[in-house]
C-alpha cells in the first residue's frame, strides 16, 4: 500500500522517495489526529 502511495509522488532519486514517505506520514499523522478531534473543525 505504501508503495503504491509513493509512487503515485514518481521519485526520481532516493531524496524524493524519501520526501515523499514524509509527507505520507504526515498525511496519515494528521488524518488520525483530525478523527480523534484533536486540531480540526
Amino acid at each position: 500500500m505504501i508503495k503504491k502511495w509513493i509512487d503515485t509522488y514518481q521519485p526520481k532519486n532516493i531524496e524524493d522517495t524519501e520526501q515523499a514517505l514524509r509527507e505520507i506520514m504526515q498525511s496519515i499523522t494528521l488524518s488520525g489526529l483530525c478523527r480523534t478531534g484533536f486540531g480540526c473543525k
